[in-house]
């Protein structure tokens, strides 16, 4: 669990509870763990700087002084290749619920810990989504 408490609308709450059999694992059971400790709200009662499903999220690697940026997105809809990160990946678990400026300590693939700000959130329209 994390230290802080998230924040999830209750759609996505919904949506997240829905995610099929075949997608659950560690990380599922993770996020389970989150969700029952999170904070649900309305849709329209999101404070704008926290990380929600289908949020642009703009990062900056402080140890490399670089920005990266991904978009929050469920397991159906994750594309590496256009940086749509499932809410089930190791990181969009732990950006799910964080705020602008708000650090987390990260161990990437390499081995080595960096630290990741928050820098910007921006909520897209949700498509319509088929939770698999």
């Amino acid at each position: 669990m994390s230290a802080v408490q998230i924040i999830l609308t209750q759609k996505d709450y919904s949506k997240l509870k829905e995610i099929k059999p075949c997608h659950r694992g560690d990380n599922y059971k993770r996020l389970e763990e989150e969700m029952e400790h999170a904070k649900i709200i309305a849709e329209h009662d999101i404070p704008k700087d926290v990380v929600t499903m289908n949020s642009k999220v703009g990062i900056l690697i402080i140890e490399e002084d670089k920005k990266i940026g991904l978009t929050l997105v469920y397991p159906s809809e994750a594309d590496f290749f256009q940086n749509k990160i499932s809410v089930l990946a190791p990181l969009g678990l732990a950006l799910l619920g964080l705020k602008i400026n708000q650090e987390i300590n990260w161990k990437f693939p390499d081995g080595l810990n960096k630290t990741l700000r928050i820098l910007d959130v921006q909520q897209l329209p949700a498509t319509k989504v088929h939770v698999h």
